[in-house]
C-alpha cells in the first residue's frame, strides 16, 4: 500500500511538472525564427502601408472614390497587423495550457496571414500606380491632339 500511494505521489508530481511546463513558454519558443519574422513581417507591412500612404497623396489622376477605397483598406491593414500581433504575443506567452510545438506552429500561421497582409499591401500600391500612370499617360495623349 505504501509503494502504491509512493507511485501515485509520484504520478501526480510528474503531472503537474507536465502541466507546469506547458502553462509557461519554452526558452526557444520567445527566441524562435517565428518571433522574429513576426516582428519583421509587422515592420514590412507598416513600411508598404507607409509608402502607400505617401503615394496616395502624390497621384493626381486618381478619382477621389479611388483614394478613399484605398484609405479604407490600409486602415483595415493596420487594425489586422495590430490584431495579428496581438494574437502572436499572446501565443507566445499565454499561461494556457499549451505545447511549445503547438505554439510554434500557431505563429507560423500567423506569419502566413501576416505575409498575405504584405501582398495585398503591396498588390494595391502596383495597381494604384498603374491607374495613375495610365490614366497621366491618357490625358497627356488628349493634350497633344
Amino acid at each position: 500500500m505504501e509503494r502504491n500511494t509512493m507511485a501515485n505521489s509520484n504520478s501526480s508530481q510528474l503531472h503537474s511538472q507536465e502541466v507546469a511546463a506547458k502553462r509557461t513558454p519554452a526558452s526557444y519558443v520567445l527566441g524562435s525564427p517565428e518571433i522574429a519574422e513576426l516582428s519583421a513581417l509587422k515592420d514590412k507591412v507598416l513600411e508598404a502601408y507607409k509608402g502607400s500612404r505617401k503615394s496616395l497623396d502624390t497621384f493626381s489622376y486618381l478619382q477621389a472614390t479611388e483614394k478613399k477605397e484605398a484609405m479604407e483598406f490600409l486602415a483595415q491593414v493596420v487594425l489586422q497587423v495590430s490584431t495579428l500581433v496581438a494574437q502572436g504575443t499572446k501565443v507566445s506567452s499565454t499561461p494556457e495550457l499549451m505545447d511549445s510545438a503547438d505554439r510554434l506552429s500557431a505563429l507560423s500561421t500567423i506569419n502566413e496571414k501576416m505575409s498575405k497582409v504584405l501582398e495585398e499591401v503591396i498588390s494595391l500600391n502596383n495597381a494604384l500606380v498603374q491607374k495613375n500612370e495610365h490614366r497621366k499617360a491618357m490625358y497627356s495623349m488628349i493634350k497633344i491632339d
